[in-house]
């Protein structure tokens, strides 16, 4: 390679764009992350907001399917990238590592697509997808059923209040399964964490309502829901 095309390799910033072929990626990236979405949704054991998260999948994807298609004609542009992303700061912490793993695959959807391998991202994420459901089944047939849909419920007692077989009996209407995941105590208090599965066809709408009249006094309950407590 002479100087003049290594000169033409570094500053060359023209883009030969194939429209067609673009629209085709952009497609297949939206198409495929749209599936990623589901498969979060549907896989996920994060207590988070999981269709807000999952939306950001899809977007996140078609993004970077434009970007690789704009930088892989230029090594100027790509070198322009690296630099650009050398200096931003992220500062959003991903705390649970089952978002990490599925904002990674929708960056690679759009690596992927945004190189004109849609082949290759088909199979990849219906091999990635098909083994997210396969290890939520065997997470089932490791778990009692009523847990598989946990919601988590802090409850603090005063030392010389209500216990917590009280509380309990305020919930059994409305649960199948509960288990006492962990249980600290001070001079003043009692502080519980129990994970417990709503039971199947009941009314969680009056929950609040329940509880507000019924618990003593001095108890404190928190309760942080994966399926929702009311729509």
């Amino acid at each position: 390679m002479n100087n003049q095309d290594l000169t033409d390799l570094l500053l060359n910033s023209s883009i030969q764009l194939d429209h067609q072929s673009f629209v085709i990626s952009l497609a297949a990236a939206l198409i495929l992350s749209y599936f990623v979405k589901l498969t979060y949704n549907r896989t996920a054991q994060t207590l988070s907001n999981r269709d807000y998260f999952s939306d950001t999948l899809v977007i996140l994807a078609m993004v970077t399917c434009v970007v690789i298609t704009v930088v892989k004609f230029s090594l100027a542009l790509s070198l322009g990238l690296v630099g650009a992303l050398s200096i931003v700061r992220f500062r959003a912490a991903i705390k649970e590592p089952e978002e990490l793993v599925f904002l990674f695959l929708a960056i690679g959807i759009g690596i992927t697509t945004g190189a004109n391998q849609v082949e290759l991202a088909v199979i990849a994420t219906a091999f990635i997808c098909g083994a997210a459901f396969v290890f939520k089944w065997l997470r089932s047939t490791r778990k009692p059923k009523g847990l598989m849909d946990v919601n988590v419920a802090q409850i603090r007692l005063p030392r010389d209040g209500a216990t917590l077989s009280s509380v309990i009996e305020q919930l059994e209407q409305y649960i199948s399964v509960a288990k006492v995941r962990s249980w600290s105590i001070t001079d003043a208090e009692q502080v519980f964490t129990v994970w417990f599965s709503f039971a199947d066809g009941v009314d969680t709408t009056p929950l609040v309502e329940t509880l507000s009249e019924n618990l003593g006094e001095g108890v404190e309950f928190s309760l942080t829901s994966q399926s929702g407590i009311a729509e």
